[in-house]
């Protein structure tokens, strides 16, 4: 933050939900859709402060714990095996209908027109918005012979956050833009229980224009990660 070291820690919000499958596993045709739906709560802080100098200012909005938002989420994973090898994909949306959040020790002075955000405020920080974020990938497995459980994997990925939600506002401050990646991966499978690994490397970054970006005539900044490492582990019932 203007060339200052911040940093955050802590949980995150959380996602508690359900997903089914539309046939009876084990399917004799080797191929299955599942289909989910979770509620995200703010269980993470989204006021995290650090203390520079005699001040005390708001982290960035890309390290909050939380946004503040109640939302909810629909998601879905399909497949369909063909001898040794698997086709698979899964996608997930997460609708977040909150408009903004104020960390805390800001105070709004002056909003500005609809849509175009907040012009003033005192204190730390800036009036954030509640955004949305979307996941699609889709990637091939192939099954190690003689070695049971066993696949390696190879995924393509994209991933971000619209500039406009579909439910509710986007006012205030977001970073809109999208990642598509490319990467390996392992899994292991015994008895009820999976666990992956993968890697993704990004291929394309874009950070598109707000909806404040576009009422000012501007362009806002983003960071994104050169690559991702994803651990996994599932279990069913």
């Amino acid at each position: 933050r203007n060339g200052t070291l911040t940093h955050s820690t802590g949980v995150g919000d959380m996602s508690v939900g359900a997903k089914f499958w539309i046939f009876r596993p084990p399917t004799e045709s080797r191929q299955n859709i599942q289909l989910g739906f979770s509620l995200k709560l703010p269980t993470g802080d989204p006021n995290v402060t650090n203390e520079v100098g005699p001040n005390t200012v708001a982290v960035d909005q890309s390290i909050q714990s939380g946004d503040s938002g109640t939302g909810f989420s629909l998601d879905y994973m399909a497949f369909k095996s063909i001898q040794r090898f698997t086709l698979f994909s899964t996608g997930a949306y997460l609708f977040n209908p909150k408009n903004t959040h104020l960390p805390a020790g800001t105070r709004q002075v002056a909003p500005n027109p609809p849509g175009i955000g907040y012009r003033g405020f005192s204190g730390p920080g800036t009036v954030y918005s509640v955004a949305d974020q979307y996941l699609l990938q889709a990637g091939l497995g192939y099954a190690v012979p003689k070695l049971t459980g066993l696949a390696f994997t190879v995924t393509g990925r994209v991933e971000g956050v619209p500039a406009r939600d579909i439910i509710g506002r986007e006012d205030g401050f977001r970073r809109p833009g999208y990642a598509v990646s490319v990467g390996p991966g392992i899994m292991y499978a015994r008895g009820q229980n999976t666990w992956s690994i993968s890697t993704p490397f990004a291929v394309r970054r874009d950070r598109t224009e707000s909806v404040s970006d576009v009422s000012r005539g501007s362009h806002g900044d983003a960071a994104f990660a050169d690559y991702l490492l994803l651990v996994g582990y599932s279990r069913t019932f």
